[in-house]
């Protein structure tokens, strides 16, 4: 059980290094979420073989949002892959157009230009 436990652990650690190049910040998750966040918890469940769920909770401060983003977090070999699949924003679930919003909340990146972009685009559709 501790081995378990230990290992899990690791896909935490490992998914903490990840850099997202999109962001263009140069920094892993796990230091801008130190850098953007707080009140925050990891947790990590495995699913398969080289497979887990790494689970992001904690409060956005730009806008005091809380979040709960989901990553699945892949090994193949000596890489470790990672993709958000799943998030809420204070309790509201977010569907798979909104998750690149989530990790701009979670990178610091979501100014009021582009929230105010948004609303105008979901009043136009």
């Amino acid at each position: 059980v501790v081995w378990i436990g230990n290992y899990q652990e690791r896909a935490i650690t490992d998914f903490k290094n990840i850099i997202f190049t999109q962001y263009n910040t140069g920094d892993s998750i796990g230091k801008t979420v130190i850098e953007n966040m707080s009140h925050v918890e990891w947790s990590s469940e495995k699913l398969s073989k080289g497979k887990y769920n790494v689970i992001l909770t904690g409060v956005a401060n730009k806008y005091n949002a809380l979040i709960e983003a989901t990553f699945r977090v892949t090994y193949a070999d000596d890489t470790v892959y990672a993709v958000i699949n799943g998030a809420t924003v204070n309790g509201v679930a977010c569907d798979s157009t909104e998750l690149g919003l989530v990790m701009m909340l979670i990178y610091g990146q979501l100014d009021e230009d582009t929230l105010a972009g948004l609303v105008l685009w979901d009043l136009l559709w």
